[in-house]
Order: structure tokens, then C-alpha cells, then sequence
């Protein structure tokens, strides 16, 4: 369903609008700011992040949907002015072709990575407009997926806050974690 990309500029507005949603946030009241994010504000973020994962210390995706993966029910709730262009992204030694126009709904990847004792923290930030469509599971799943097979972690943690229901159902019924 989703495209996992590396973070980039032409995506700093769309992070922008997303960590400046309160609905999208709400159970990430730590990150808010009183007046929000600017692109300005994003792009810091993200170059700030870009360095921790050159040393190793964190795995950063941008989550991002095609046009023609976006349930109906929520096409409608999407404005044109959203939509990214196709495009070729550079990733390692090759690149991932978004060959049609698409959305970033969202962020996630690894935080804390440990190599030497082999662990890390698993996170996610979801455009709440996605939320229960599927997006979440398969972004999480490609995250740990790469953590476990591609960095060989042995342990892989996530946290929530106790009134964010949607993560801890998500936790049991999907992970069958016991929260």
C-alpha cells in the first residue's frame, strides 16, 4: 500500500502540514508547537535527523502513497495541492521511481539503533486521515522487516501513551503485544 522514501526537501511543506496537525498529533503532544511547523522549521528537523542517521543512531522513511493506492473513501479528503509529482528518489546505490503523483502521509523508522547490542525503538507519526486504512501496519512491517533482516537487530521496541487506543489496539490485535 505505502512507498517507503528517504526523507528530502520537496517533502519539508507536506512534514510541515502533518506535524502541525493537531488531530494527527494529539498523541504526540511533546513534538507540537503553539503556532505549528513551518517548511522552514521541517526542513531543520529533518536535516537534524539526517545526521543522527548518518551515525547510525536512527533509520528515517518518509511514508508516502500513490494516487492510485488511496482508498476512494479518502480521495475525497485529499486536495490536489497535496499531491507530489512523479518523480525518481535516490536511495543507497539505485533509486525508488514514484511513478505517478503522490501523498506523504506520514514518517517512521528506528530510533535508538544499538548495533552492538543489537536494538532499537520503533516509531511512527500517521496522517490521522489514514488512520485504520492499512497504512500504519504496512509501513511498521517493511520498518521492522528491514531492522530484523538488514541490520540483523535481535530486539525492536515500541512505546505509546496510554490514551493513544488506536496504537495499543493496533499493538494487540496486530503485534500481539500484551500492552
Amino acid at each position: 500500500m505505502v512507498t517507503l522514501i528517504p526523507p528530502d526537501e520537496d517533502q519539508d511543506v507536506s512534514m510541515a502540514c502533518l506535524l502541525s496537525d493537531t488531530q494527527t498529533m494529539r498523541h504526540l503532544e511533546f513534538m507540537m508547537r503553539p503556532s505549528g511547523y513551518t517548511a522552514r522549521d521541517a526542513r531543520a528537523r529533518r536535516e537534524r535527523r539526517a545526521g543522527s542517521q548518518q551515525e547510525k543512531a536512527l533509520l528515517d522513511y518518509t511514508i508516502a502513497i500513490r494516487r492510485s493506492r488511496i482508498p476512494e473513501s479518502l480521495l475525497a479528503v485529499i486536495g490536489q495541492r497535496e499531491f507530489l509529482p512523479p518523480r525518481q528518489i535516490p536511495v543507497d546505490d539505485g533509486c525508488v521511481s514514484m511513478d505517478e503523483p503522490y501523498v506523504v502521509i506520514g514518517c517512521c523508522g528506528l530510533n535508538d539503533i544499538d548495533l552492538g547490542n543489537r536494538h532499537a525503538d520503533a516509531g511512527i507519526i500517521l496522517d490521522a486521515r489514514f488512520w485504520r486504512s492499512g497504512a500504519s501496519t504496512d509501513a511498521l512491517y517493511q520498518t521492522l522487516r528491514f531492522g530484523f533482516e538488514m541490520l540483523g537487530l535481535h530486539r525492536i521496541g515500541m512505546q505509546t501513551t496510554e490514551n493513544n487506543a488506536g496504537m495499543r489496539g493496533w499493538l494487540e490485535a496486530v503485534a500481539e503485544v500484551e500492552v
